[in-house]
């Protein structure tokens, strides 16, 4: 009886175990810029597509972010509220020790396939809508 009471709950804990998935946030991978949309109202020009110096976005299991275009840019640390859609950016201070301020933008949309991010740039103040393509 105590073999059949082991062999039971062991089967049981092993099958609680097994469906439990590690789930890999959605973010994390390599994203490239494909399109943008910078608010007419504001001296914008509404939707444009992205044909040169992509912006290449890198979001990192270990919380680490890079952008790059045709150079290295910037990179630091983010912070993603999957439930707010809050993207948090703490940017590193460039190479001349520039400080550079921290940014939260907001995940407009997320797929498999397409990232949609809003934010209000902190250099023009302008609103800007940036459609990203994954790449892995």
């Amino acid at each position: 009886m105590k073999n059949l009471l082991f062999i039971s709950c062991a089967i049981f804990f092993t099958s609680v175990i097994s469906c439990k998935k590690e789930t890999v946030p959605a973010i994390i991978g390599q994203w490239r810029n494909t399109a943008i949309y910078t608010d007419p109202a504001q001296g914008g020009h509404g939707w444009e597509t992205v044909t040169r110096f992509n912006e290449i976005v890198t979001f990192e299991p270990d919380s680490k972010f890079r952008f790059i275009t045709d150079v290295p840019g910037s990179r630091g640390i983010y912070i993603f509220n999957p439930s707010s859609k809050d993207l948090r950016l703490n940017f590193e201070n460039d190479p001349a020790g520039n400080v550079i301020p921290s940014e939260t933008r907001k995940v407009e949309s997320m797929s498999e396939d397409q990232l949609i991010i809003t934010f209000v740039s902190p250099v023009d103040g302008m609103f800007y809508k940036s459609v990203y393509s994954r790449i892995n």
